[in-house]
């Protein structure tokens, strides 16, 4: 009998764990951070056999945690599991260090090193944003170093960690001035890239990798570019019909970048691109986990299937569940926070069906989002017509369904 051991640092679920739940087939042990577990939706913890709750994730904890866990097993096998960005790699390299079946460090980087995922894709025909990895120590010796990154991205630049998602950590820089303070800023850091800004429609492309092979591809266009909900629009995203007429070439994309990143992990794996105004697909990132935000539940709207599941049953080695139409059309939005204190809900009128969920309430005093986890209203909406759904995502993704007064009014 497997034993799969299931690491969560940052991310919270979005799976259903009695799905996966099969106490004759396989063990699962949770080792968590211990305010990711407090999020763990109720009831899930039963589907564990053993619960780990960390104050501290580093490699060393987590490894003397496994190590503990492998001592007392009944010798068979053991695998790491996690959907989170931030134990993929954590994940990769105890494997290779206990000898463990599953991904490996050199398979993951180019999922998890957004420098490292560029510099393979460069060796193909892809268009990708002009990037420069930013180098603490030509930074300090070159003293042309800022000019010539200014001379070969252009203005604006987009900065951000190589390493992080959500928007974490990201800026737009507009001239050399921000780039010179940006620089000194983070003068000591190696882990930041610097990139052409693209603008466009974004899209996020979700596929089912197994044994090297892509299975199948899902497609969903976004209301805005992620960055820009820090500046206080909503984001979220619709999914394409298969007969949409972007559907075809967006997968065909997919395929293409995913096909350069070979050897590929057993995953699904999240891509995002831009159709830029000429209508060119600019490549920007690939993940190796299920999306995030509320992609999952709209997934599960349209095709019965959750694709975070599907995302542990193929690192599992389970068969996926196929991810084809078998209900509505779907989409979500999230709405970020507003600095203010909130003084009203107004949940707007749409044709389409919804859930909708506060997050905040009257009299909460918010500050300005930082990430994208920064939202303060939610809701998923589905409809069988497209274009009238269609209509409402336009719609809702420039209503405001919350207020706030100013601080200092209050």
């Amino acid at each position: 009998m497997k034993t799969f051991i299931v690491l969560q640092n940052v991310m919270t679920f979005r799976v259903n764990w009695a799905n996966l739940y099969d106490p004759e087939a396989h063990r699962l042990v949770l080792i968590a951070r211990r305010d990711v577990l407090a999020a763990l939706a109720a009831g899930q913890e039963r589907y564990f056999d053993q619960v780990f709750a960390l104050d501290d994730f580093s490699l060393e904890t987590v490894l003397a945690k496994v190590l503990a866990l492998i001592a007392a097993n009944d010798g068979s096998e053991v695998r790491l599991i996690t959907n989170d960005e931030y134990a993929l790699g954590l994940a990769a390299t105890l494997r290779e260090r206990l000898g463990l079946a599953g991904d490996t460090v050199e398979r993951i980087r180019p999922f998890i090193d957004k420098v490292a995922m560029k510099a393979k894709l460069s060796q193909g025909t892809l268009r990708l944003p002009k990037y420069v990895a930013f180098d603490p120590r030509l930074y300090r010796d070159d003293p042309d170093y800022e000019r010539r990154i200014a001379a070969h991205l252009g203005f604006p630049i987009f900065a951000k960690p190589v390493n992080l998602s959500g928007s974490q950590a990201t800026g737009k820089l507009e001239n050399m001035q921000g780039l010179a303070s940006w620089c000194a800023e983070n003068r000591d850091r190696p882990d930041l890239e610097l990139d052409e800004f693209v603008t466009g429609t974004l899209y996020h492309c979700d596929s089912l990798l197994r044994n090297g092979e892509v299975l199948s591809t899902l497609v969903s266009r976004c209301v805005y570019p992620c960055f820009d909900f820090l500046a206080g629009k909503s984001t979220g995203s619709m999914v394409l019909p298969k007969d949409h007429p972007d559907h075809a070439r967006l997968a065909a994309f997919t395929r293409e970048a995913l096909t350069q990143l070979a050897p590929l992990p057993n995953c699904v794996a999240h891509l995002e691109v831009f159709g830029n105004r000429t209508g060119e697909l600019v490549f920007l990132e690939v993940a190796a986990r299920s999306p995030g935000g509320m992609v999952p539940q709209t997934y599960e709207k349209y095709t019965g299937v959750n694709i975070e599941e599907n995302h542990f049953r193929l690192q599992m080695s389970l068969t996926p569940k196929a991810m084809v139409k078998a209900g509505p059309y779907a989409a979500w939005l999230w709405y970020p926070n507003s600095e203010g204190v909130v003084t009203e809900f107004r949940r707007p009128d749409i044709r389409s069906a919804c859930e909708w969920k506060w997050n905040v309430k009257v009299g909460d005093r918010l500050a300005q989002p930082a990430s994208l986890r920064d939202y303060a209203a939610q809701v998923l909406l589905w409809n069988d017509d497209y274009q009238e759904l269609e209509r409402d995502f336009a719609s809702l993704s420039e209503a405001r369904p919350y207020f706030t007064a100013p601080l200092a009014e209050v």
